[in-house]
């Protein structure tokens, strides 16, 4: 599966050391679909991508980048094999 979605944008979500228990002791499953509502009934996506940038700190923008490259590259290694594999 790993290889096989590589080239799927919807396919990724990056866990590292994650804990489950801790996850549903501080009900991060109801919390993730709180903030998807708020998201996806945003009117001011412009105000929202300021107050983001601003609230994240820049060790974690580096950290958040660096994960955007890992799976650009991943990605574009699926996107190859799907022409290795399936030649059109």
């Amino acid at each position: 599966s790993e290889y096989v979605h590589q080239a799927d944008v919807s396919f990724y979500m990056v866990c590292r050391n994650f804990n489950r228990d801790q996850y549903l002791q501080s009900h991060w499953e109801e919390k993730l679909q709180q903030a998807f509502k708020e998201l996806s009934n945003c009117r001011d996506e412009g105000a929202l991508v300021d107050c983001l940038q601003k609230g994240i700190p820049e060790d974690t923008k580096a950290e958040i980048n660096a994960l955007l490259d890992y799976v650009g590259r991943m990605r574009a290694v699926g996107i190859q094999s799907r022409k290795v594999t399936n030649p059109a």
